[in-house]
C-alpha cells in the first residue's frame, strides 16, 4: 500500500480513539489495513512519533486489542506499560523541578510542548505521549542558577557552566538558538531544554504579545505555568509546519497535527475566533489554512471544509509524495545550511571564523553531523 495512504489509515485509528463519539466501523476497517501492513506501520508510527499513541489506543480498547494477532499482543502490552512507567518517572522529575521554584522570590518557569500533556488530561492516560525531553521557557536568567542546585549540567558543551549564569553567554547563545544546550541530571530519566524564546527566533514574532501574560497554572504544579490554550495551539501550528530550524518544509509528523487538533477541540468559540484573527493579523493566514487542510485530510475534520488556495495545494502535494522522506528532508536541510552560509558565512567575518573553528574541531564536527543525520532520518 502507498505509504501516505497507510498513514491516513493510522490517523483514522487514532482520531476515532480520541473522539467522544467514535465511528467504530471506520476505526475497525482502518485497523484491518494496519494489521495487514504491520511492519510498515511500525516504521511509519515511529517516524511520526505516534507509536505510543497507537499501542495505547489498542490496549485500552478491548475490542480493538482482541483483533490483533496473538504474537503481537504481549510485545504491545510490554511497550505500553514501559512508556507509562517512564512517563510516571518524568512526572516526578517535573515535580522536583517545580518544588525548587515554589517560592515567592523564585523566577517563573513556563512549560511548553510535550511536558504539559502529562498534566492536562489531553490523553486518557500517561502511556499515550512519548516524551524525549522537557521543554521549559524562562524570562529571568536567575532560573539558570536554580538548575545548578538540582545537579543539572550540559554534556554537549563543556564550557557551559550553569552555576556561572553568564549573561553574556546567554545573550550570545540566544542570537544563534532559541534554547540552551540540553542539560541532564544523572538521577533523572530525560534531559531538559531551557528555552530563552517560545519558539525559534525567526518565528517568535508570530506569537501573541500576551503569551506570557495569559499563561495559566498547571494542575498540581504551583511553580510552573503554561501558555493559554490558544497560545499552545499557535505554538503547535508554527512548530509543526516549520520544524526546529523554522525552514518551510513539507514533512509533517502526524503527532503534531493530531495533538494540535485535539487542542483545537478544547477551545471555546471566543478562543477559536481569536486564533483565526491572530494568523490574519500577523499575515500568516496561509499557515492556518494549510493546517486546517491537514486536519481535513487526516481526520475528516467537520470544522474545516474550506478548500485551500493553489499554493497550499502544491505544498500538500509535496507533503503527500515526500512525507517523512529522508532524501527530501536532506535536500531541505542542506538547502537551509547552504543559504545560511551564503548569507552569513561569506560576508560576515565572525561567522566565517566560527564556521572554520567548528569544521576543524573534531568533536563539534561529529556532533553537528550526528544531529543532521538524526534530523533527516539517516541515523
Amino acid at each position: 500500500m502507498n505509504k501516505f495512504n497507510l498513514l491516513l489509515q493510522l490517523a483514522q485509528v487514532l482520531i476515532e480513539g480520541y473522539r467522544q463519539h467514535p465511528d467504530t466501523a471506520t476505526q475497525r476497517a482502518a485497523l484491518d489495513v494496519i494489521i495487514a501492513h504491520w511492519d510498515d506501520v511500525y516504521d511509519l508510527a515511529i517516524q511520526n512519533r505516534v507509536w505510543t499513541n497507537l499501542i495505547s489506543v489498542l490496549v485500552e480498547n478491548p475490542s480493538l486489542f482482541a483483533a490483533l494477532p496473538d504474537i503481537q499482543k504481549q510485545d504491545i502490552k510490554l511497550a505500553y506499560f514501559d512508556n507509562w512507567a517512564q512517563n510516571k518517572r518524568i512526572v516526578m522529575q517535573i515535580k522536583q523541578i517545580a518544588d525548587r521554584f515554589n517560592a515567592p522570590a523564585k523566577p517563573t518557569l513556563f512549560m511548553i510542548k510535550g511536558g504539559v500533556r502529562l498534566f492536562d488530561d489531553l490523553y486518557p492516560t500517561l502511556a499515550h505521549r512519548f516524551m524525549a525531553d522537557i521543554d521549559l521557557y524562562f524570562e529571568d536568567n536567575a532560573a539558570v542558577l536554580e538548575f545548578a542546585a538540582l545537579d543539572y549540567f550540559s554534556p554537549d558543551e563543556q564550557r557551559f557552566d550553569l552555576a556561572a549564569n553568564d549573561d553574556e553567554y546567554l545573550a550570545t547563545h540566544k542570537v544563534r538558538n532559541h534554547h540552551l544546550p540540553p542539560v541532564i541530571s544523572p538521577s533523572q530519566p530525560v534531559h531538559v531544554e531551557l528555552h530563552q524564546s517560545w519558539v525559534h527566533l525567526r518565528a517568535v514574532q508570530y506569537c501573541r504579545a500576551t503569551t506570557a501574560l495569559d499563561a495559566v497554572a498547571i494542575n498540581g504544579l504551583d511553580a510552573i505555568r503554561t501558555p493559554a490554550p490558544v497560545d499552545q495551539l499557535i505554538l503547535n501550528i508554527l512548530h509543526s509546519q516549520y520544524g526546529d530550524l523554522y525552514t518551510d518544509y513539507s514533512s509533517f509528523r502526524l503527532r503534531n497535527v493530531l495533538e494540535g487538533y485535539l487542542l483545537y477541540q478544547r477551545l471555546n468559540s471566543v478562543d477559536r475566533a481569536t486564533l483565526v484573527a491572530h494568523f490574519e493579523n500577523i499575515g500568516r493566514k496561509r499557515d492556518w489554512i494549510f493546517w486546517t487542510y491537514l486536519c481535513q485530510v487526516y481526520f475528516q475534520a467537520p470544522e474545516f471544509q474550506t478548500a485551500p488556495p493553489m499554493s497550499e495545494r502544491v505544498k500538500y502535494f509535496f507533503h503527500r509524495q515526500f512525507n517523512q522522506s529522508a532524501t527530501y528532508n536532506a535536500l531541505v536541510y542542506s538547502g537551509h545550511f547552504l543559504w545560511r552560509f551564503l548569507r552569513h558565512g561569506i560576508w560576515r567575518k565572525e561567522e566565517r571564523a566560527r564556521l572554520m573553528r567548528n569544521l576543524f574541531d573534531g568533536e563539534k564536527r561529529g556532533r553537528l553531523m550526528s544531529k543532521l543525520k538524526r534530523s533527516i532520518g539517516w541515523e
